[in-house]
């Protein structure tokens, strides 16, 4: 089975923050992003709790942030806000391919421990040919492993079924916690994390998973709750995100860029909810007609 379950990864200077020599061990903070609450991310929490880190003279004060997802992580580690991410390693290996500078140090596990949940009555594998598959995100070692699965069980599983990103409502969603044993406060802990990483100077980019209208609105209001100002929020929103990306033509409104911005009734300053209150949209300088979906680019105002 590929080892792609769990990956330590680092920044090719990793071997800079961390030294074994006590004699050119520095104080350094680093940060530790982990994708998820479970067992096989547990070896990390338990060599800081040993001591295992000064055993070896890494001589750091060392941070967990909890961040949802191995391709979020990545993300994070390429744009070095991470020093090390504990999380899936297919993100990982996509962005290598495409040209990051990733190492990866360690690999835990061996194996890929995924399970199929059906319905009653579905009670063998072939009956799951023509049938939906939810899966919490479609990029990842997830869905990576499902696939895998599935083509063990004879099912072509990129013609054979369809895949489906899961979105519950709340009920279902607090359901899905008890299920899972998930902590109670799981929304807190990326709350206060969140805090953590602003307060650390932690260039922070906004993105959401929620697919659905007014998602990443509803992420910037979030952020203030958690304690982010709502201009560094729109920073983040607009400005970082563009950088992350790469975008040099977008993310800030100055000459020589593209002309993309939307006019709202009040001050999102005041109250970042605001940012829903729009009035237009302009892309690439146009105004777009709402009324309209967009196609393809952007459709002028009539």
């Amino acid at each position: 089975m590929m080892k792609l379950k769990l990956f330590l990864l680092a920044a090719a200077l990793l071997p800079n923050i961390f030294s074994a020599n006590p004699a050119n061990a520095q104080s350094n903070k680093v940060i530790v992003g982990y994708a998820n609450f479970s067992p096989t991310y547990a070896p990390v929490w338990v060599a800081k709790e040993i001591g295992f880190f000064e055993k070896y003279n890494v001589n750091a004060d060392i941070i967990f942030i909890f961040i949802r997802g191995g391709a979020m992580g990545t993300q994070a580690l390429v744009s070095r806000s991470f020093d090390v991410i504990i999380a899936g390693g297919v993100a990982a290996i996509e962005a290598a391919l495409a040209g990051a500078e990733l190492v990866i140090v360690a690999v835990p596990a061996n194996r890929m421990d995924q399970a199929f949940v059906a319905r009653k009555e579905i009670t063998h594998p072939a009956q799951l040919k023509g049938k939906k598959i939810a899966v919490n995100s479609l990029v990842g070692s997830a869905i990576l492993a499902i696939k895998i699965m599935l083509q063990a069980l004879g099912i072509n599983p990129e013609k054979e079924v369809t895949y489906v990103t899961s979105a519950m409502r709340r009920p279902g969603w607090q359901r899905f916690k008890r299920a899972l044993s998930m902590p109670p406060d799981c929304h807190g802990i990326q709350a206060r994390n969140l805090a953590k990483l602003f307060a650390a100077g932690v260039r922070l980019v906004l993105g959401t998973d929620g697919n659905r209208p007014w998602a990443p609105h509803d992420e910037m209001f979030d952020m203030v709750a958690a304690g982010v100002p709502p201009m560094q929020v729109i920073v983040a929103a607009t400005r970082n995100g563009a950088e992350f990306l790469r975008m040099a033509d977008a993310g800030t409104l100055e000459a020589g860029k593209s002309a993309d911005f939307i006019v709202l009734d009040a001050n999102p300053l005041d109250n970042i909810a605001n940012s829903k209150r729009i009035s237009a949209v302009y892309l690439r300088g146009a105004a777009v007609n709402r009324t309209q979906p967009v196609a393809g680019g952007s459709t002028q105002a009539g």
